[in-house]
């Protein structure tokens, strides 16, 4: 025959049932307590019946708010994510096993101020990380981190005084691990954010803050691109793992003296555009001393200037005269933290 039309087809004694047909159709249930083998097309009116029947779950009815898969893979299928797969976190170094450390801090905690990129300390207490207002829209935020013994508070503000951690440190509210909070300000990109921790301060790791309401798992970014979104807010001519302030002439910048008489001068470009107008301070790679150069020809030291400094770089210029031709050379921070 072409054509099997039933209401009910109930097969209870183990072994298979087998329909040979060009159209097999059914408007409610086909059960069978063994196999069932169809030659041609099976056709069942109730879709939802059909799928519980088959092990097929309710996925193409879940409500899109709420869909779990686990293992297995998706064909031939578009996702649109909320929040960027890529640069999710906000927090700048946050692989604090393997920071960013241009200012070869001893430890995280280990003096007032600055210590790894991005981290301050207050030398006591609490350790802040202020993220820059262009970076802070609207929105809901989810925290997260590693390591036991951590609490964490929020807040958002405008600081005027820059290098120093917040100008103030009340009005943070508490936020657990996993927990979220919300930033509305009535300008937008208006107020730096800043998320503060204390506690057991050695255990802290993988910390995170991104848009939405579930943390993801630790973005792991490149360590050449970590470095550079660092150096934003300070930079060194020092080698990572040397001591600003140390005698030493590796990666010391140098020129020669251009002018005579007159003073010499000569341009700093730096590495990455600056958050805003950083403080500069140059030294001696002779003997690590701030504010000066090192004349290598004639074995003597001069107190530096620093003008027309920008977001991009300014002029270093001594206001001793030198012998045309000299060799100068000195070393320089250039910091621009919140």
């Amino acid at each position: 025959m072409s054509l099997l039309k039933t209401n009910e087809i109930q097969n209870y004694n183990g072994s298979s049932l087998t329909l040979t047909a060009s159209t097999v159709s059914t408007s409610a249930q086909l059960n069978t307590g063994g196999n069932i083998s169809v030659t041609g097309s099976l056709n069942v009116s109730d879709d939802s019946t059909t799928r519980t029947n088959l092990g097929l779950g309710t996925i193409a009815t879940q409500d899109s708010s709420n869909v779990s898969i686990s293992g297995g893979s998706i064909t031939g299928t578009t996702i649109v994510p909320s929040t960027p797969f890529s640069f999710r976190n906000r927090i700048i170094n946050g692989n604090l096993s393997n920071p960013i450390n241009q200012r070869s801090a001893g430890s995280i905690t280990a003096s007032t101020g600055y210590t790894y990129d991005r981290w301050y300390y207050d030398g006591s207490t609490y350790l802040y990380q202020g993220i820059e207002n262009k970076n802070v829209n609207n929105g809901t935020y989810v925290i997260s981190w590693e390591g036991s013994g951590i609490n964490a508070a929020w807040k958002v503000s405008t600081d005027t005084t820059a290098n120093n951690g917040p100008d103030s440190t009340t009005g943070f509210t508490s936020v657990s691990n996993g927990g979220t909070f919300t930033v509305n300000e009535g300008t937008e990109y208006s107020k730096h954010l800043w998320i503060r921790f204390d506690g057991t301060l050695a255990n802290l790791d993988k910390v995170m803050v991104e848009e939405g309401t579930v943390a993801t798992p630790f973005e792991h970014r490149p360590y050449g691109t970590e470095l550079v979104l660092c150096q934003r807010y300070f930079e060194t001519s020092y080698n990572i793992g040397t001591a600003i302030g140390t005698a030493t002439d590796v990666g010391s910048c140098m020129f020669i003296s251009n002018r005579n008489p007159g003073l010499p001068h000569t341009q700093v470009r730096y590495a990455v555009t600056k958050r805003t107008t950083p403080t500069f301070t140059a030294y001696n790679p002779n003997d690590g001393t701030s504010g000066e150069m090192r004349d290598l020809d004639a074995s003597a030291d001069y107190s530096v200037q620093f003008t027309r400094n920008g977001y991009t770089g300014g002029t270093l210029w001594t206001y001793t005269s030198v012998g045309l031709g000299n060799l100068l050379q000195f070393h320089y921070t250039a910091s621009a933290e919140i």
